[in-house]
């Protein structure tokens, strides 16, 4: 009777470490799938992109939060973090939450290197010469448990349309 106890003991504790692993491992599975979308979808409206129209806020061009963008048949494309933690895209006056429990911003860059450097750009001297546009977020998931999963994206995206 004794063996039989700790025996299912052993099996039980097993049972839920396994269970706690897992958890965590769909937590870093989602956050992996959400913000692999939003990049994508991100990439292909900047890449396809005529003009960055507004930042804000405005005049800086680092640590903005949010960027409005025009396509050549005159759409519009904001991408925003909010307040209240998600990254949302509007495209044409509809919202939709790209990732939800992140924090993020944008850098904005002219499209030549600075002489004698490697990877290193001029801050733009207005929304026209803006040519790279640096995004960087982290977004956490939490079940309800200890499991705590956190994804960290960045990306230096070039806008390959816009007239400069």
């Amino acid at each position: 009777m004794a063996v039989t106890s700790m025996v299912a003991a052993a099996l039980m504790g097993g049972i839920v470490y396994s269970l706690k692993s897992l958890r965590g491992v769909k937590n870093y599975v989602y956050l992996g799938r959400d913000s692999r979308r939003a990049l994508d979808q991100m990439m292909m409206d900047v890449r396809g992109c005529k003009e960055l129209t507004s930042a804000t806020p405005s005049g800086s061009w680092t640590n903005v939060t949010a960027m409005t963008l025009k396509n050549d048949d005159a759409d519009i494309f904001t991408y925003a973090f909010t307040s209240t933690n998600t990254f949302i895209r509007t495209f044409n006056g509809s919202t939709a939450t790209l990732v939800t429990n992140c924090t993020g911003h944008f850098d904005l860059f002219q499209p030549k290197l600075q002489a004698s450097s490697w990877n290193l750009y001029d801050a733009p001297s207005s929304l026209t010469s803006v040519g790279i546009i640096l995004v960087k977020w982290r977004s956490t998931a939490r079940d309800g448990s200890a499991t705590n999963s956190e994804d960290i994206v960045t990306a230096k995206i070039y806008m390959r349309n816009c007239k400069k």
